[in-house]
């Protein structure tokens, strides 16, 4: 068996922009297995097995890293039958792991879109330009003047 090397994230050139290419991963549904016999949880064979070749699949495109305060944009094929926020969880722990990004925290933006043109996710990381995540009002978020209504069913 060949082990292969994960860069740490100071290993890695610090760059605005990563794009990669990586097999779809198993639903967030689907990351966890019950043990056999009981005993609790493991990470299921079908996403050891994405972790793995996903892995080799990063290595091989050779990113650099993205510093706190990053975009993810992900594509995802219209071919999948998973939701499409259900692959975030999934490579944004791959690319922590892989050094691509210190903290999957500091996203302070993910955009989810489909695509039609291969069966691969691409992935986009970009450096944030905005005000800080302290700095930003919630647009949706009612003001104090507005009243909220509760209905309980009776």
């Amino acid at each position: 068996m060949v082990a292969i090397k994960i860069a740490e994230q100071h290993e890695r050139k610090a760059v605005d922009r990563v794009v990669l290419r990586l097999p779809v991963p198993p639903s967030s549904n689907d990351v966890w297995a019950l043990r056999k016999g009981g005993g609790g949880i493991r990470l299921s064979p079908a996403y050891t097995r994405w972790l793995t070749a996903a892995g080799w699949l990063l290595a091989q495109q050779r990113p650099g890293r993205i510093g706190t305060g990053y975009v993810l944009t992900m594509w995802l094929p219209a071919s999948s039958k998973m939701d499409l926020d259900n692959a975030v969880a999934a490579v944004s722990d791959l690319i922590q792991t892989h050094g691509v990004i210190s903290n999957d925290r500091d996203a302070e933006e993910t955009r989810l879109h489909w695509h039609g043109t291969s069966d691969d996710v691409v992935v986009e990381l970009t450096r944030f330009s905005g005000p800080m995540r302290s700095q930003r009002p919630c647009s949706a978020a009612p003001s104090s003047s507005d009243s909220l209504i509760v209905r309980r069913e009776a």
